[in-house]
């Protein structure tokens, strides 16, 4: 019996040794595997070295673009700044900038209003001037019955894209078929709502930072610091803050039109509201996605041209390409390009450093950060800005 015993105990330990074996040579196969599986991975998501083609490819991109971004920076915060100095209080902002907020008045209405004839905001319209420039010239002026200050003549006038102009689809708006006075109201809704956030935010914008506009390039050293910074960080805050409330103000947008004033048309509103927030959304996450996953240069642009009008879907896309359009416009009296031509000459060095700094950064990068384009950009660059500053080049 006891021999029998120690066989047994034999056996249960060899057997014991064997399991502890086999699972220690699994453990091993599996990461072994896993090894293999992270390496063929890594082949594959190992960003290929730039071909000496390339490298001269985005070198001579980098020599365009940056100095050209630079400039379109300088240019666009003058017309940011410019569009701030306009919006003085809400009529004055509507009148100035185009931005009717009123849903009783032009383009919205035929401002038929009791009021309308005694109405600040209709006193000096581009109606009324056009009026006086036919009775200067020998026309007669056409008023209609109760104190109407529209002038149907005019209107036809003027352009497709005018913002005073009346015309599809707020002619509806008094129509007795409930559809059509309901596609009215929705667009009606949706433009006061976002033009009056937008001139509001201007508004507030010009009270705290542009409230004496533009006095000119200040002389003492503090001063220029001050209005630098406020060019180059406060300028492209509010920028972003415009962006952001666009994608804020349009999504309330999407909903409060679908619902103000509205009867027949809400459901299909909330719908096309939904869907439009569901399908922008998936379309902004594959962009991002794609950017991540092949991501150099030019896939970093397209991205960042893609999302800044959050993928073109209405209601973002559309009034933040509006709200653009309105900034970049030169205008008709050229303060936005002298502007420009101010702060480009008054800071001529600050831009000339921001774009060696950028273009040597960005192609040394590209090189590897070879010695040659280091020494050009770092060393000539810096010598030139320094001769120039001394006034001796």
């Amino acid at each position: 019996m006891p021999l029998l015993d120690k066989m047994y105990d034999d056996y249960k330990e060899s057997s014991k040794e064997k399991e502890a074996e086999r699972k220690k040579e699994k453990k091993r196969k599996e990461r072994e595997r896993k090894r293999a599986t992270s390496k063929k991975k890594n082949k594959k998501t190992k960003k290929k070295p730039l071909t000496k083609n390339e490298k001269i490819m985005y070198t001579i991109v980098l020599l365009i673009c940056i100095p050209l971004g630079v400039i379109f920076f300088v240019y666009y915060n003058s017309s940011l700044m410019q569009t701030i100095i306009l919006a003085k209080g809400l009529l004055k902002t509507e009148k100035n900038l185009g931005l009717p907020t009123d849903k009783d008045k032009i383009p919205y209405a035929k401002s038929t209003t009791p009021s309308a004839s005694n109405d600040p905001s209709n006193n000096q319209s581009v109606f009324d001037i056009m009026d006086k420039e036919k009775k200067q010239s020998g026309g007669k002026r056409k008023i209609q019955k109760g104190g109407n200050k529209f002038d149907a003549r005019s209107n036809e006038e003027k352009g497709f894209i005018d913002t005073t102009k009346f015309g599809f689809p707020y002619t509806w708006y008094d129509n007795d078929n409930l559809l059509l006075r309901g596609i009215s109201s929705y667009f009606i809704t949706f433009w006061t709502f976002m033009r009056g956030g937008l001139v509001k935010l201007l508004d507030i914008c010009n009270q705290s930072f542009y409230k004496n506009g533009y006095e000119g390039h200040p002389q003492d050293l503090g001063g220029q610091v001050f209005d630098f910074a406020k060019f180059t960080i406060v300028l492209p805050i509010i920028s972003s803050i415009i962006y952001t409330g666009n994608l804020i103000l349009g999504t309330c947008g999407l909903f409060w039109s679908a619902i103000n004033d509205q009867t027949l048309l809400i459901l299909p509103w909330l719908i096309l509201g939904i869907t439009t927030l569901v399908i922008g959304t998936i379309l902004t996450i594959l962009v991002t996605g794609v950017t991540v996953s092949y991501l150099n240069i030019f896939i970093a642009i397209a991205f960042i041209l893609l999302t800044i009008a959050c993928c073109y879907f209405w209601p973002w896309g559309f009034f933040w390409l509006y709200s653009q359009a309105l900034i970049l416009k030169m205008d008709k009296d050229g303060k936005k390009k002298k502007l420009f031509t101010n702060y480009l000459k008054n800071y001529e060095l600050c831009w000339i450093l921001a774009c060696v700094t950028l273009m040597g950064a960005s192609i040394s990068y590209v090189w590897d950060w070879h010695i040659i384009p280091k020494v050009a950009f770092g060393g000539v660059g810096g010598t030139f800005i320094l001769l120039r500053a001394m006034g001796l080049f």
